[in-house]
C-alpha cells in the first residue's frame, strides 16, 4: 500500500514539477487537483502502460527504448483529454513534460526497488 501511495505522490509531484517548469503545461487548481491527476496517472500507467508495451514491444526493440517516450506521451495525452484541469498547448509543452514526468518516475520507482 506504501508503494501505491508513493507512486501516487510521485506523479502528482512530477506533474506539478512540469507544470511549474513547462510553459504551455498547466494544471488548473490546487493540491485536490495535482492528487487526482496522480491517481488517474498511477491508474493509466498501470493498467493502459503494460498492454501498450506489449503491442509495440517491436518498435521499442528497434528504436532502443525511445519509443516509451511516445508511450508515455500517449498516456499523457489521455489524462489531459480525461481530466478537463490539465492543459497541454502544443507538441513541444507535451514532449517536455512526458521527459519530466518520466525521470521523476524512473527515479521514483529506483527508490521504491533499492528499498526492498
Amino acid at each position: 500500500m506504501s508503494k501505491l501511495l508513493m507512486r501516487v505522490g510521485g506523479n502528482a509531484l512530477a506533474l506539478y514539477m512540469a507544470a511549474y517548469v513547462i510553459k504551455g503545461f498547466t494544471i488548473n487548481g490546487g493540491l485536490i487537483e495535482y492528487m487526482i491527476a496522480g491517481v488517474f496517472l498511477t491508474a493509466l500507467n498501470a493498467i493502459l502502460k503494460p498492454v501498450l508495451k506489449i503491442i509495440s514491444a517491436p518498435v521499442i526493440l528497434l528504436t532502443l527504448g525511445l519509443f516509451l517516450i511516445v508511450i508515455n506521451a500517449v498516456i499523457l495525452m489521455f489524462a489531459d483529454l480525461a481530466l478537463g484541469f490539465i492543459t497541454i498547448k502544443g507538441f513541444w509543452p507535451l514532449i517536455s513534460a512526458t521527459i519530466i514526468i518520466s525521470l521523476i518516475n524512473f527515479l521514483l520507482e529506483s527508490s521504491i526497488k533499492n528499498d526492498n
